[in-house]
């Protein structure tokens, strides 16, 4: 069974697709299904710079500062994840329905 409990109390990511993030960006990046070779290298090249940037600032415990609202909502969850047991079950069920509409 899929449960998401412990990443929600801990505040981790409650999904898997990250990579699937990382994708559209170097779709969007490229702006086209068939690259030329050098637009290809020229792109990409910067791009393994950006993550090797990124990466650098993750080993160095620098977090990259996400957008106001995601933190927020990330927030909000873990909020309502530690009431479980706390509240009535209904209500529970509720403030997390609630947080899955905003």
């Amino acid at each position: 069974m899929w449960n998401q409990h412990a990443a929600g109390v801990e505040g981790l990511a409650r999904t898997n697709n990250s990579v699937e993030g990382w994708h559209y960006s170097l779709q969007s990046l490229f702006q086209s299904h068939h690259p030329s070779l050098w637009t290809f290298m020229t792109r990409f090249s910067g791009e393994m710079q950006k993550q090797k940037a990124l990466f650098l600032q993750g080993v160095t415990g620098i977090n990259d500062p996400s957008k106001k609202k995601y933190r927020t909502l990330n927030d909000r969850v873990v909020r309502a994840v530690a009431g479980y047991g706390r509240a009535e079950i209904l209500t529970y069920l509720r403030s997390i329905a609630h947080l899955s509409h905003t």
